[in-house]
């Protein structure tokens, strides 16, 4: 099977480094391929890269899988569509190093990065990154879309709910409900709740608008 990494960029190139390193992950895969429609570079760090329309020439739908190599979650959200539109699958890619519980569940698309640490009972939806280091509590639930960063922690029975951006370093107790296109900025600590399409900062968290951009990188 192929693996095409779809954005070429930081986030897509972490999880071609994350995949190159584990000899397990590697072993998954006959090839792996980057995927971008802005870039116009034809290879990215030792890899191939392929506009979507060019990917759907050369390559039969059964014969690659994606993920999705995206920050935004917006952007991962479009991604997503699009690459589901042109009729090809997703797969799932957890390092071997990550523990993931029993009674957890994973939706198509998601990746999970080294030591990470997934709980009891945790349900995470389509098309989420999570990024090293992180420790995600008994029951969470985590929506489709969202970006979960660099040592982050999620306290037990939260909901983060679809297109969060959970930034590095950040912090919720447990029960707190984040709502979609939430950001959660770096070494935020959340002690209450987020509505949909606000801002989180600082410790104890302030709560602020967003503004109109449905992006979190403008």
């Amino acid at each position: 099977m192929i693996l095409g990494i779809y954005g070429a960029g930081g986030t897509g190139m972490a999880i071609c480094d994350y995949i190159i390193r584990s000899e397990e992950l590697r072993n998954r895969y006959d090839k792996l391929i980057f995927v971008d429609d802005i870039l116009k570079k034809k290879e990215v760090n030792g890899l191939e890269v392929f506009s979507l329309e060019e990917a759907k020439k050369i390559f039969k739908r059964n014969e690659v899988k994606f993920v999705i190599g995206l920050g935004d979650p917006a952007e991962r959200e479009n991604a997503y569509n699009k690459i589901s539109k042109e009729g090809f699958e997703f797969d799932i890619c957890i390092h071997p190093n990550t523990q993931v519980a029993p009674t957890a569940l994973i939706g198509e698309g998601t990746c999970i990065a080294d030591n990470c640490f997934i709980d009891n009972n945790v349900v995470i939806g389509k098309n989420v990154m999570i990024y090293p280091q992180t420790f995600i509590g008994h029951n969470v639930q985590i929506k489709d879309h969202s970006f979960i960063s660099l040592r982050s922690f999620v306290g037990g029975h939260s909901v983060i709910e679809k297109k969060v951006y959970y930034g590095p370093c950040a912090v919720c107790k447990d029960q707190i409900h984040i709502g979609e296109g939430a950001i959660i900025g770096l070494n935020a600590t959340l002690y209450k709740d987020v509505p949909a399409y606000y801002t989180a900062i600082g410790n104890p968290a302030k709560i602020i608008p967003r503004g109109d951009t449905n992006k979190v990188f403008n």
